[in-house]
């Protein structure tokens, strides 16, 4: 709708068997990217190259990313459904997505500690071997890592983001992210010289005094506010 000229710029609709999810999802697709989206001026938009291919295991991918399970007391019957569906469609990468997320909050604030972290890692990886285009997963795995890892793994994926998406404002802010996990709190607020393609911010800060980048961690976990402000639901 274009309210100054108060006329619709575009409408659409599609005729699917309602329990044919699978053609439901990609007769939507194509109507979005073909008609909406253009019409409101946006030409690119990151979906994963990896399509669904189970019927039931995409309508528990969808159950998951109810309202209903985004407390942490739901949290775990998420996670089942999506380690089902993943089980029954291992190819389908935003579900390893989600489930990478699920396993996190589990982590950060369930019962999952150290044993849920390394599943998320691995969630993360399995997404980003799945499909290296798909940038969320990526982010994450620096976060993980930045505060529960290998924090220089987590730099050297800022790095490897910087080379392929230097514009993309989730790669500054995964830098800042790696940034505060060490402990360099001035470099992580200010814009500038601080971004992730500086190397020689980036070896400075990996050799920041241990003990402050260790502290800086333990303080720095991200909070019940900011997971439950996450995109659990990435993708239709």
């Amino acid at each position: 709708m274009d309210v100054a000229k108060d006329e619709v710029t575009w409408r659409g609709s599609v005729e699917v068997d309602s329990k044919d999810m699978l053609t439901l999802r990609k007769d939507i697709t194509a109507l979005l990217q073909k008609g909406l989206l253009p019409s409101l001026g946006i030409s690119n938009v990151e979906l994963s190259v990896t399509k669904p291919k189970s019927q039931e295991s995409y309508e528990l991918y969808l159950r998951s990313q109810d309202s209903v399970y985004w407390s942490v007391e739901r949290n775990k019957h998420a996670i089942a459904l999506l380690e089902k569906s993943v089980t029954l469609d291992p190819g389908y990468a935003p579900a390893w997505l989600a489930l990478g997320q699920r396993y996190s909050g589990e982590a950060d604030f369930g019962t999952g500690g150290e044993p849920m972290q390394k599943k998320a890692i691995a969630a993360f990886e399995r997404a980003s071997q799945l499909d290296p285009g798909l940038l969320l997963p990526w982010t994450e795995l620096i976060e993980r890592e930045a505060f529960y890892g290998d924090i220089s793994m987590s730099f050297a994926r800022v790095q490897q983001l910087a080379r392929r998406w230097p514009r993309r404002a989730e790669v500054h802010l995964a830098f800042s992210t790696a940034l505060r996990a060490a402990g360099a709190l001035d470099h992580a607020a200010g814009p500038g010289q601080s971004a992730p393609g500086n190397r020689k911010v980036t070896r400075r800060v990996q050799h920041h005094d241990v003990g402050s980048g260790a502290c800086a961690r333990r303080k720095g976990r991200r909070g019940p506010a900011k997971t439950e402000t996450h995109t659990w639901g990435n993708e239709f």
